[in-house]
């Protein structure tokens, strides 16, 4: 709501005020004409130095006179309607004095501005000799209204008009006199004044108010300058990331707080710059501007500007916004069950690896938890708070590797999204890539590979526009890598790309009681999953469980664990029980180390061969349909999808002919 405040000269007048509001409220109500919501305040006072304009906190204040004009002097934020001494206020304080000059005396009428402009009209109204003295000076000095009476009486007046401090003065000295009043008249103009100045300051304030919410409320910075590029306007957050004090930086010059000489090449041509780069002070900047126009002219600047790592973290958010396909580690490595000192000592290297930049090679056979350790690394570095992306190189086919790695633009290929694809790497900026089974990617993209890793950057499919990417990758394989280098299966020179820290998981049957740790773990949470009551193993089972050699490693051993529970109905497990999962005989087969050349027994052979018959068999009764297959053999998708390479079973030829 905005403040009106009247200053009266006098009581008298001040009282006029008053009354003339309430009329002019009535008058108004009777019109139907809107109200606009004011609080109106009337004092009075003379002088100016004892107004206190803070106090009252007025939005606009009306005055009359040399008062007025010297509140309009000195108030530069503050609008001052003036109340006008009008022809019929002359004629009333005329009449009024009439009677104390019977003789019909010349009077001398001392008056500010057009007063005595309007001399002429009252005196014919009147029959009277009015007199002008202008008094133009609007400091309201008392030595020179006494230098305006002396001069006065010098000339043989002895009836005086003017203003209150005027007549209380020509009283002193013995003259008759009446001071001016404001009526009617002149304070309804003033009051419609001071109502609509009310009405357009409420609408600018409100809109200055959403204006400044908006720009302290961006994250840009933003800066607007006037046409000398002095600063008009900053926001907090340019305050903030530019270090300045938002009250000491108005005027200042902008090229003051940005010395670089681009900035004053950017200020002083009209056209438009968009991400320029800047450095200032241990920041960089990512900076616009354009030029602010009024109609045709150029009346300023307006810059705006981000900090490069704020557009990086945004862009990081998008990303994973956009693409909800598990961008996140959910595992660290306090969800690493394990006692035994090499799986100790195993974590404790992997979170010193962790604190290094380097890339990461994984080695470990199938089952022994590389995803988890992947991300439990990525929890424990520097790119926690970036995304995780997790690939089976296993599992994608092919054809669709490459778009599926480096993304694709808009109509690069028949098929492709109309908006286009970013890939894993892009995907993966200022986080960790997981390349599990990294040994599938075909030879033919080991070199596209090998740039990411060497320029850390990507070109999407069916683009020209490189992508600078800042991604951590950690790979996993469940072969002998420097094998298939020597074989000519994976380039040497992407090998010690990858191979900078070097991971060896331990296989389960290396760690010991571990065994049991995580069988109890298992069964425990099968037992709530499944809604059973507590589950034990017995010394027979346990002592089964430790002499399995468990070749599918922790994987084999929770699938063995959730079959137990399923099954059990008695809440003890024996070694029976374990015994018709893991048949005693298959104990006796021991898995070898990744490092050393296989020395195929005939059993393994044997093995191999029954259990590519099955495959073969799975394949052909449900029609080569992969899903359908693996869950008849009991092993996941991308198990069968491995297998079908190692045996060489293609589902178009192989299959038809069995």
């Amino acid at each position: 709501m905005a403040k009106i405040l009247f200053i009266a000269p006098g009581e008298e007048i001040k009282d006029s005020i008053a009354e003339s509001i309430e009329e002019y409220k009535r008058y108004a109500i009777r019109l139907n004409r809107p109200q606009v919501e004011c609080d109106i305040d009337i004092i009075v006072e003379l002088d100016y130095d004892k107004i206190n304009v803070d106090k009252h906190n007025a939005d606009i204040i009306v005055s009359r006179g040399a008062l007025a004009s010297s509140l309009r002097y000195r108030l530069k934020n503050i609008p001052i309607v003036e109340l006008p001494i009008t022809t019929i206020d002359i004629i009333n304080s005329v009449r009024e004095i009439q009677p104390l000059n019977p003789k019909n005396l010349p009077i001398a009428v001392i008056g500010f501005g057009d007063v005595p402009y309007q001399l002429r009209t009252a005196a014919d109204l009147c029959d009277a000799q009015l007199i002008p003295f202008d008094y133009y000076n609007d400091k309201i000095r008392e030595l020179d209204l006494l230098a305006i009476l002396d001069q006065i009486v010098s000339r043989g007046f002895s009836n005086v008009i003017g203003g209150v401090r005027t007549t209380n003065l020509a009283r002193d000295r013995g003259l008759t006199a009446v001071s001016i009043k404001s009526g009617r008249e002149s304070i309804w103009p003033a009051l419609t004044e001071a109502l609509h100045i009310a009405h357009i300051r409420r609408t600018e304030r409100e809109r200055a108010a959403r204006f400044e919410s908006i720009l302290n409320h961006v994250h840009e910075g933003i800066i607007a300058t006037d046409t000398g590029n002095r600063i008009i306007q900053v926001n907090s957050s340019a305050s903030e990331m530019l270090d300045l004090k938002l009250d000491s930086c108005v005027n200042t010059p902008l090229e003051r707080i940005l010395p670089d000489p681009r900035v004053s090449v950017m200020l002083r041509d009209e056209k438009t710059y968009q991400d320029e780069l800047l450095k200032h002070g241990a920041n960089r900047f990512v900076l616009n501007k354009t030029a602010i126009r009024l109609a045709n002219e150029t009346i300023g600047n307006l810059i705006t500007f981000q900090k490069i790592s704020a557009v990086q973290n945004t862009e990081i958010a998008i990303r994973s916004k956009l693409h909800h396909r598990g961008l996140t580690a959910k595992y660290s490595f306090a969800d690493i069950i394990g006692d035994s000192p090499v799986i100790q000592e195993t974590i404790r290297k992997a979170k010193t690896f962790a604190q290094a930049p380097s890339n990461i090679l994984i080695i470990g056979h199938t089952g022994t938890g590389k995803e988890l350790f992947a991300q439990s690394i990525h929890q424990c570095s520097t790119k926690k708070y970036g995304p995780f992306i997790a690939v089976n190189c296993a599992a994608i086919p092919e054809n669709l590797m490459e778009s599926e790695f480096f993304g694709y633009e808009s109509g690069a290929f028949t098929g492709a999204s109309k908006e286009g694809k970013p890939g894993f790497f892009e995907l993966a900026h200022q986080g960790t890539i997981f390349l599990d089974e990294i040994t599938e990617i075909p030879s033919n993209l080991q070199g596209k590979f090998l740039r990411v890793l060497q320029e850390s950057e990507v070109m999407r499919i069916g683009s020209d526009r490189i992508i600078p990417v800042n991604v951590r990758i950690v790979c996993a394989v469940n072969k002998d890598l420097k094998a298939l280098v020597a074989d000519g299966k994976f380039r040497e020179d992407l090998f010690y790309r990858l191979a900078v820290l070097q991971l060896r998981l331990p296989s389960l049957k290396e760690r010991g009681d571990d065994i049991l740790l995580l069988a109890e773990h298992f069964i425990e949470q099968y037992a709530s999953t499944f809604l059973k009551r507590q589950i034990k193993l017995d010394q027979g089972a346990r002592r089964a469980l430790l002499l399995h050699p468990w070749d599918g490693n922790i994987r084999e051993l929770r699938n063995v664990c959730e079959q137990l529970v399923v099954l059990n109905a008695t809440g003890t497990i024996g070694e029976t029980d374990v015994g018709e999962l893991i048949p005693a005989e298959k104990n006796r087969v021991a898995r070898e180390p990744l490092s050393q050349p296989s020395a195929r027994t005939e059993y393994g052979k044997e093995r191999k061969n029954l259990e590519r018959i099955q495959i073969l068999a799975a394949m052909n009764e449900c029609g080569c349909n992969k899903t359908q297959a693996a869950d008849r053999l009991g092993m996941d998708r991308t198990t069968l999808w491995r297998k079908l390479k190692d045996y060489g079973i293609d589902c178009r030829t192989t299959i038809g002919h069995l």
